[in-house]
């Protein structure tokens, strides 16, 4: 994890992004700034995400698995 600055140009793209899909502006422009670091990865809880080209949306969920074990 790493925390970026974002430029102007990024806030127009997050804009258009936030057009096209729909998105919330913050979401918007996290997806953004983190397509823009060239990210491997988003990683998120949040299932509203639609998918965004060129950036993998990792669902934590989809990683965690309920064991039911007594202690």
């Amino acid at each position: 994890m790493r925390l970026i600055d974002i430029t102007r140009s990024q806030l127009r793209e997050a804009a258009r992004l936030r057009a096209q899909t729909g998105l919330r502006t913050p979401d918007a422009l996290q997806l953004n700034a983190a397509r823009a670091a060239n990210c491997a990865a988003f990683i998120t809880n949040d299932r509203r995400l639609p998918t965004i080209p060129a950036l993998p949306i990792i669902q934590l969920a989809a990683y965690v698995c309920s064991v039911s074990t007594p202690l």
